[in-house]
């Protein structure tokens, strides 16, 4: 280009433009967290021993998140998940119940074993805070990573349980835990895990998200034929009674019936494929009469470990009756067990009598509050069709399922159960912010640059 002396050019220089800047610092976060969402689901179910504390290979990727979240803390202001409030009453009842009975402790209180129970309770609901984080902000992609992932970690698990348990004849297989209860739920949990994957890969989710292919309606149709199937003769065959229930309460919350006339021919046909697989599957297993057949033949009062049971809830209920203001304190039940010459000095075996009797009354109803609360807005959720419109009902599976278990076994410490609570809270607050971009769009206004407030009474 020549330019006559003393001539002014202007050059047009494109703009950078700061929304662009912002758009690709999220992408690459996002990234990042799809990252931790797959090492958490691919590390969660290995655990090891530490000083007698069962610790979980993924509790390092929590401690990251939880690093990160610090650091955030120290610039703004951090979302926290819409229970927090109720992890933090329980967490504040538990300290007090400690407190308390050691000013005047029995002659079975120890404090110790209290303090330990008390920071493997706040690492679990440092996973629900976790998982909140990871999800929230894309909960369709980010969701599908981890179910995938923990999903492919559980089968291979639930094969080699099925083999101990038919071949080896192993009666309670454990898996990569430490009891068979806890490993029986982590099963169940990616049953549902599997049906979230297969709600989303099922729809066309809109947005840019993710593309629906033929690879995306295989891997459904592989989920559901074969994986499910796997995953549900693996919870049978870890003998756990307690889950089998929950497991089958759980699924009737979580199925939607429907009847064949609203179906059309190619579905109709996949849930009668699918049905009659899983149908073969379980017959299979029964027909090589595993430990879980006996075990459900002996359940009645001549059982000794139903008697034992029993005995443990009766125990409960008069500590729970002894000390019905702040309990006996938090993980002192053994103790306890132990202290009125039990036969086997262990924990009460049911949640609702053991919060009762350790925390008392008050304890016993902020944990009824949370898990009600987490209940209903599962019910209650409505996502958009193409981003998941079925995760509220499966997830709302899944926690009435690990309810209905504590019913038989101590489940307030689950990983799994404060990992759903993390997906409901991320859920819902994803649903929040999708339907106030809705109204935006559809108001005139730019719904890309809606951004959800940081905090709000809702989400503690």
């Amino acid at each position: 280009m020549t330019v006559a002396w003393g001539q002014m050019v202007t050059l047009d220089i494109p703009a950078v433009h700061r929304g662009a800047t912002r758009r690709g610092g999220r992408v690459a976060r996002g990234w990042g967290r799809s990252v931790l969402a797959l090492a958490l689901g691919a590390l969660y179910p290995f655990h090891s021993s530490v000083a007698g504390v069962n610790v979980s290979a993924g509790d390092g990727v929590v401690a990251l998140v939880g690093l990160i979240l610090v650091l955030q803390f120290a610039a703004r202001s951090v979302p926290l998940p819409r229970y927090t409030l109720h992890a933090f009453l329980l967490g504040l009842i538990i300290i007090a119940s400690l407190a308390i009975n050691s000013l005047a402790p029995s002659g079975f209180f120890a404090l110790l074993p209290g303090e330990v129970e008390t920071l493997k309770y706040l690492a679990a609901v440092a996973w629900m805070v976790a998982l909140y984080w990871l999800l929230r902000d894309q909960v369709p992609r980010r969701l599908l990573v981890f179910a995938c992932t923990s999903v492919l970690m559980a089968t291979g698990f639930a094969i080699l349980t099925v083999y101990q348990n038919l071949f080896l004849h192993e009666q309670r297989p454990t898996g990569p835990f430490e009891n068979a209860n806890i490993y029986g739920n982590y099963l169940v949990l990616n049953v549902f895990l599997a049906m979230c994957a297969a709600n989303l890969l099922a729809e066309d989710r809109g947005g840019g998200e993710t593309r629906s292919s033929l690879l995306l309606r295989s891997g459904r149709t592989v989920g559901m034929l074969v994986v499910i199937p796997v995953l549900i003769v693996g919870v049978l065959a870890t003998g756990s009674r307690g889950t089998l229930v929950g497991f089958l309460v759980g699924l009737v919350v979580a199925v939607r019936f429907r009847p064949p006339t609203a179906l059309g021919p190619r579905k109709l046909l996949a849930g009668v494929f699918a049905l009659v697989t899983l149908t073969v599957a379980v017959a299979w297993f029964l027909e090589h009469h595993p430990y879980l057949l006996a075990r459900i033949g002996r359940t009645g009062s001549t059982d000794p470990n139903v008697e034992h049971r029993l005995a443990l809830w009766r125990a409960a209920l008069a500590a729970l009756s002894a000390h019905p203001l702040f309990g006996i304190g938090y993980g002192q039940f053994t103790s306890y067990a132990g202290y009125v010459r039990l036969w086997r000095a262990q924990v009460a075996h049911q949640t609702y009598l053991s919060m009762g009797a350790e925390l008392g009354l008050l304890g016993l109803l902020v944990f009824l509050w949370l898990l009600g609360t987490v209940i209903r807005d599962s019910w209650r959720v409505r996502v958009a069709k193409g981003q998941g419109s079925r995760l509220g009902r499966i997830c709302c599976g899944f926690a009435v399922a690990t309810s209905v278990q504590g019913l038989f076994n101590n489940v307030e410490q689950f990983r799994s159960l404060w990992i759903t609570f993390g997906i409901v809270a991320a859920l819902v607050a994803y649903a929040r912010v999708a339907r106030a971009r809705a109204v935006a769009s559809s108001s005139g206004g730019d719904p890309a640059r809606y951004v959800e407030p940081a905090r709000t009474r809702q989400q503690l």
